[in-house]
Parts: C-alpha cells; sequence; structure tokens
C-alpha cells in the first residue's frame, strides 16, 4: 500500500492513514479526521476559495463562461452552461525545478522519432 492510486476514497484514505501511524490511533478516529477533511474540501471547492498545500502548489474550482456551440442535431446555435473546472498551480519551487531539469531541444527537437 505504499503506492497511492490517483484516485481515492475515504476509505482507502484512512486505511493508508492508520497504517501510517502504526495502529496507535482507533481507527473510527482516523475516519473521523479524514471525513471532516474531506467536507471541508467540498465545502471550500463550493465556495470557490483556494486550497493551498505549502511547498507544493494551490488547487482551486473555477467557473468557465457560458460559450455558444452549434447543435449538429437541430441545426441551431446554442449557449453551453458555464462548467466547473480544478485548477492546481505548481508552487514555485516545484516549477522552477522541473524547468531546470527539462530539455527544450531533446524534447521537441526535429531529429526525435
Amino acid at each position: 500500500m505504499s503506492n497511492l492510486p490517483a484516485e481515492i476514497s475515504k476509505r482507502l484514505f484512512s486505511i493508508y492513514v492508520f497504517s501510517k501511524v502504526k495502529h496507535i490511533v482507533d481507527f473510527r478516529h482516523v475516519w473521523g479526521v479524514i471525513s471532516i477533511l474531506f467536507e471541508e474540501i467540498i465545502k471550500d471547492f463550493k465556495n470557490e476559495e483556494k486550497i493551498k498545500i505549502y511547498n507544493f502548489g494551490t488547487l482551486r474550482m473555477k467557473r468557465t463562461k457560458p460559450r455558444p456551440y452549434h447543435h449538429v442535431r437541430y441545426g441551431v446555435f446554442m449557449m453551453s452552461e458555464g462548467k466547473n473546472i480544478l485548477e492546481f498551480l505548481l508552487s514555485q519551487k516545484i516549477r522552477n525545478k522541473i524547468c531546470s531539469q527539462l530539455d527544450i531541444k531533446k524534447t521537441f527537437g526535429k531529429d526525435k522519432k
């Protein structure tokens, strides 16, 4: 269980934390803390607030503007509803580290096969 999957549930995350604290804390307490954490994150996303994870980055929910599109079936232009998107911004430290190790010519060169 050292590698967590990309999608994680409260149950799986609680089991992971419970194993990391070496079963010293009761599982119900771990479950309660994780539940409160998830509820607070959801509440912040609904209020369009930023969630900052220090030395890692910032998460925020952003609402896009409604846009016109052509509906093929009816042959008319319609307006789409604005969508909620989750935006992640890397911290400056990590961004600089990635950019310093990126080789543009090697990545996007013409002789790349």
